[in-house]
């Protein structure tokens, strides 16, 4: 008997809850993950215009676009010390699996030296 009152007052609250337009834990939480998917295109679209030295729009209609790759090999070059994952990964608001794969592309193409394990250098054709 008292399972069916809760059952009756849970179906009751969610009623006037979807009545009254009140958000519920779910609805938040789906707000918080749009919000740090446009928290990272903001990175990404502020990165881009450091890079172009204009404004994004402005530098797409020029005909001028920056590679995700040369973004990162930027930060790398401009670091004096070795730059981790979590580093980049900060800087430029890319999710993991496209940072590792631009890594892996750039260590490949000898562009870049793994120090140790997650810690990169460029490579100096001078060195290497």
């Amino acid at each position: 008997m008292a399972e069916k009152k809760n059952k009756n007052i849970g179906l009751l609250i969610s009623e006037l809850m979807e009545e009254y337009n009140i958000p519920t834990k779910d609805d938040f939480e789906k707000l918080n993950q749009k919000l740090d998917e446009l928290q990272n295109l903001l990175k990404q679209v502020a990165l881009a215009s450091v890079y172009s030295g204009s404004k994004p729009a402005a530098s797409r209609r020029a005909g001028k676009k920056i590679s995700a790759a040369d973004m990162v090999l930027d930060i790398v070059k401009k670091e004096k010390k070795p730059v981790n994952f979590k580093f980049m990964k900060e800087k430029t608001g890319f999710d993991d699996k496209k940072l590792r794969n631009i890594i892996f592309r750039l260590h490949s193409t000898k562009q870049i030296k793994r120090v140790e394990r997650g810690c990169y250098l460029p490579l100096d054709e001078k060195t290497d």
